[in-house]
């Protein structure tokens, strides 16, 4: 949660690792969230806000915590909507940290996985695949599809469970053997509980490592 402006937004996040598993608190979203320093010093991050156990809902994890004190702002890259930030506080105990994946293309056809807060809701898991590529006009325009070689955003098709607004910079996981990583930060689309066929586009990890967060989770 966030503040700008004289208004209070909710988005989703990510606990990054980097490759020297220095468990520096990096959090990995969506630049539309937020891409100013401003923002960033207003955030207050929600650790562990979901069910205690599979359909246990309205009962919390016993860890649900929050964390104020600000972060600062990394990296911002409005081409493919992502940020990056450092926390100001450490976060709780028993948090895992994501790893990324930066390599070459993920290939169309690919299951991937979103894990996020829609509309501040407890943590939802949403299972599909990468469509394709696209290309999306920052600040709420439309996408146009692309090709691997060209495409800031990845295109995701859901089969079970959707996203809606508060899902914005969440991550997209896909496996790679028996571990899955982070490939993507939520940058929006037209899926929702009311159009679970919709699309969503989401930022290109590799294209925004490329970019600079590479100076911070690769260092």
């Amino acid at each position: 949660v966030f503040s700008q402006g004289g208004s209070t937004f909710l988005c989703s996040g990510t606990l990054m690792n980097d490759t020297r598993s220095s468990r520096t608190p990096y959090l990995l979203s969506a630049a539309h969230c937020i891409a100013d320093q401003g923002a960033a010093s207003t955030l207050i991050t929600y650790w562990f806000f979901r069910s205690a156990a599979c359909n246990s809902a309205p009962n919390l994890d016993s860890r649900f915590t929050s964390l104020g004190g600000g972060a600062r702002l990394l990296f911002a890259d409005t081409t493919v909507d992502t940020s990056l930030m450092q926390l100001n506080a450490a976060p709780p105990a028993g948090v895992v940290y994501a790893g990324s994946y930066y390599g070459p293309n993920t290939a169309a056809g690919v299951d991937v996985l979103g894990v996020h807060h829609p509309m501040g809701d407890l943590q939802k898991v949403a299972l599909g695949s990468l469509a394709g590529y696209a290309n999306c006009a920052f600040g709420g325009g439309s996408c146009t599809s692309s090709d691997a070689a060209n495409g800031g955003m990845l295109t995701v098709s859901w089969q079970r469970g959707t996203t809606e607004g508060g899902s914005s910079g969440s991550a997209l996981f896909t496996a790679i053997g028996s571990t899955r990583y982070v490939i993507g930060a939520l940058h929006g689309g037209s899926a929702s509980c009311q159009n679970q066929g919709g699309a969503d586009f989401y930022g290109r990890f590799q294209r925004a490592f490329g970019a600079g967060i590479n100076r911070f989770l690769a260092n």
